[in-house]
């Protein structure tokens, strides 16, 4: 795990999840969002901060929570409390043949990612009810089939439920896609928003961004598109999505650059020690990813939390 930016940022998520805990109004100056980019089985790193980040109590500190792809399971969960469950379901269930089948994509007998096997179960563990009793926002990033542009859906009021929006937010583009959402056929938005953070800063306004983004570097993620997505992809697609995806990387560069520049808001990027494949299947790799991770965020939550506690003069509970 490497981080860049203000520690600050995660000081004032425990400050908000005080100041709200306590009936205390002026939690409202402290508008924390947390921001998840796409990664497929890279969002395991995803999973492991959250996992740290939910045993802190810290979705109470949240504003709002604004995820494109695989992240959007990983917040879902988080907001329903059950991380647990989704590492779970990561490891033993996505990480299978049933999902991630490369002999089914190159003979063409379906999907490399079949979320139709995923979305199911999905379905079945998430306490969506539980998730949407939160009080923060939560939005998800699509790409339009059609136009290739951006489109953003209610999380909180998806219909018909929070896995739809789940489902057509992993659906790699093939001939295999898109998912119909509202008036629109969607697929992945990391075809628009691969770094979504001009987009959340200048649309919600936060003091404070926390981004778990799930690689190393934007750098990294150039070399996945052609031989994986881009050939399947204008078979079957407009030109105006082909495009998206394809400059993807570039928009990456220009909205990291924007975010290092920018003076809106303190922000803290994620990134991770090492560059974990889209498509990892290997149980172990994620289980110790998983531990790893969980471990190195949840130390320096608690050095976040320290330093909080001391500055509102909060007692330090007895061990």
């Amino acid at each position: 795990m490497r981080i860049e930016g203000d520690l600050r940022v995660l000081e004032n998520f425990f400050r908000k999840k005080h100041l709200r805990s306590a009936g205390d109004d002026t939690h409202n100056a402290y508008r924390t969002w947390l921001q998840g980019n796409a990664g497929g089985m890279a969002a395991i790193h995803s999973a492991a901060y959250a996992q740290a980040f939910d045993k802190q109590g810290l979705v109470e500190g949240t504003s709002g929570m604004f995820a494109i792809s695989a992240n959007m399971a990983v917040l879902s969960f988080m907001l329903a409390g059950q991380m647990d469950k989704l590492a779970e379901i990561f490891i033993q269930k996505a990480a299978s043949k049933e999902f991630i089948s490369w002999h089914r994509f190159l003979t063409g007998a379906g999907p490399l990612v079949d979320m139709n096997f995923l979305s199911p179960i999905f379905r079945e563990h998430l306490n969506q009810d539980a998730a949407r009793r939160s009080r923060l926002e939560f939005w998800g990033g699509l790409t339009c089939a059609t136009t290739g542009r951006g489109i953003t859906v209610d999380m909180m009021r998806l219909l018909p439920d929070m896995v739809h929006g789940i489902h057509a937010g992993m659906t790699i583009p093939s001939r295999f896609g898109p998912v119909q959402v509202g008036h629109n056929w969607c697929v992945d938005g990391a075809g628009v928003f691969t770094f979504p953070a001009r987009y959340i800063i200048e649309t919600f306004g936060p003091t404070d961004l926390l981004i778990w983004a799930n690689r190393r570097d934007v750098e990294w993620w150039r070399f996945l598109d052609d031989a994986i997505v881009s050939l399947p992809m204008r078979r079957s697609y407009s030109a105006a999505l082909c495009n998206a995806f394809a400059n993807r990387h570039k928009q990456a560069r220009t909205e990291l650059a924007y975010l290092r520049s920018q003076t809106q808001c303190r922000y803290l990027v994620v990134w991770s020690e090492q560059d974990t494949g889209t498509f990892e299947c290997d149980r172990p790799t994620l289980r110790g990813i998983l531990a790893e991770e969980s471990r190195q965020f949840a130390a320096l939550l608690a050095k976040a939390k320290t330093a909080v506690d001391a500055d509102l003069r909060i007692p330090v509970a007895a061990e």
